[in-house]
């Protein structure tokens, strides 16, 4: 008995943005408080070595207004020298302001929902591109920041949660005050590009900070927060959501369960939040890995895989794909330190551990075509397709793990509807390349054996034209 894709009810898929962007992917963080120090140096050229185009980098309260507590005084030249050394290696940052609740229990103070606006107003206008910092240092008028989030983890329970220091209605008035600064900036910079012919249309977006309950305790609500924040996601407001995943092989299992998958995650928040999946929802992790704990690197790379490709093809309740970015926690930190999230031995030259390479693999895969979105269906059959059909490539993704896919993992599975153009179809695991078999002409079909249940592959279908897979240093195709 084989799969065959062609038998397969599959999702086909319009979906509102390109399949991959490498701005999508990256790290953080980086740039903590607008430093510039060896390890910022040494972390944006690892991030140029990989082709990751995106970072997240952070603001404490001294950093984003004047003092630490001075909510009338935002100081957005504090990422001045940041902002440089990211446009020299071309990576776009996206900005989140930290704040917990120890700091107003240390005088911190928390801004008014006005104070917020003029936080947002003031960045965004000086950040964004064609802004303040991109007109007096030449920057490129698509270089800029974007993307704004507050606050980190929200949902732990000591600030903004119902019953914290804070509360709810502190924290959503502080999220609204923050997108109508940001959107007033933005209605500032339409005028501004009518008038200038300015190439720059990339939205400004407010995100809530990223989630951790529904990973860590499987709290759908994300510690009574959720249904706050429904009405700001449902109008618009907030351009999605930003989920922690961290998968654990024994509090956040992947094996023989589906329920701490991001999708799985995403489903039930908006359910909790009372409703379905906005027009133009994005979907957002900024931290995610297959914990090192109680297992090898192996097999936390072997999981990371499957990570990876849960981010990447997370759907809203249509079927489209939604995926904005996904970040990996931590690409830069050496494991001997942090073992748990650790996927760097060293960052001069960046040399990856193994889940670090897989990483890279699955990246360079993602970057060796310009994919565009065949079908997806990460809540049934598991599989991903990306099609290229200027170098007549396409890329199957399948989470071939029980409960991950409704289609039989009996070690067989058929690539069908192989464009014309297709020389050779190559197998990726988590550790590299499986099986490189030729493709005879005018076959429409190949079927692959020798598969092992319980993770993910890539089936890459290629020609001529395809991009070179480059890697860091100690990592293989």
């Amino acid at each position: 008995m084989f799969v065959s894709l062609s038998l397969m009810c599959v999702v086909a898929t319009t979906a509102a943005f390109p399949a991959f962007n490498p701005k999508k992917v990256g790290g953080g963080n980086v740039g903590t408080n607008g430093v510039v120090n060896n390890r910022t140096i040494q972390q944006v050229a690892a991030l140029k070595s990989m082709g990751a185009q995106g970072c997240r980098t952070n603001l404490y309260p001294e950093s984003f207004i004047t003092n630490g507590n001075k909510w009338d005084n935002p100081t957005p030249e504090s990422l001045d020298n940041f902002m440089a050394l990211a446009l020299s290696a071309n990576v776009t940052p996206l900005l989140i302001f930290e704040y917990y609740a120890p700091q107003f229990l240390n005088g911190s103070g928390f801004g008014t929902k006005s104070q917020w606006t003029h936080i947002g107003k003031t960045f965004a206008e000086y950040l964004m591109p064609g802004g303040v910092w991109g007109t007096k240092n030449g920057a490129p008028s698509d270089f800029g920041i974007t993307e704004y989030s507050a606050f980190n983890e929200p949902d732990d329970g000591s600030g903004f949660t119902p019953g914290g220091i804070l509360g709810p209605e502190v924290y959503v008035s502080a999220l609204a005050g923050l997108a109508e600064g940001v959107q007033a900036a933005a209605r500032h910079r339409g005028m501004r590009a009518l008038q200038s012919s300015s190439k720059a249309s990339v939205p400004l977006m407010v995100f809530p900070g990223g989630f951790m309950h529904v990973n860590a305790f499987g709290d759908c609500t994300l510690h009574g927060l959720a249904p706050y924040l429904g009405t700001l996601w449902a109008n618009g407001t907030l351009a999605g959501v930003d989920l922690h995943t961290y998968f654990d092989i024994k509090y956040a299992p992947m094996e023989h369960t589906y329920k701490h998958s991001s999708q799985a995650n995403l489903d039930c928040v908006l359910a909790a939040a009372g409703i379905s999946t906005p027009a133009n929802f994005r979907f957002t992790t900024t931290e995610f890995n297959y914990k090192r704990r109680n297992v090898t690197e192996e097999q936390a790379a072997k999981g990371i895989f499957t990570a990876i490709v849960d981010q990447f093809s997370v759907v809203d309740t249509n079927g489209v794909p939604i995926t904005h970015r996904f970040f990996p926690w931590n690409l830069f930190n050496d494991p001997t330190t942090d073992a748990n999230y650790g996927m760097a031995t060293s960052l001069t030259p960046y040399t990856p551990t193994a889940r670090g390479c897989t990483w890279a693999r699955v990246l360079a895969l993602l970057r060796a075509g310009d994919w565009s979105w065949g079908s997806v269906d990460p809540r049934g059959t598991g599989l991903t397709m990306l099609e290229d059909r200027y170098r007549g490539a396409q890329l199957v993704l399948w989470q071939a793990r029980d409960k991950w896919t409704t289609l039989p993992l009996n070690g067989t599975f058929s690539v069908t509807n192989l464009p014309a153009e297709a020389e050779k179809l190559r197998v990726f695991g988590w550790d590299g390349l499986r099986q490189t078999i030729e493709i005879p002409p005018d076959a429409h079909s190949i079927l692959v054996g020798n598969l092992t249940s319980g993770e993910s592959y890539a089936f890459l279908a290629d020609g001529p034209k395809m991009i070179a897979l480059n890697l860091p240093v100690g990592c293989h195709m």
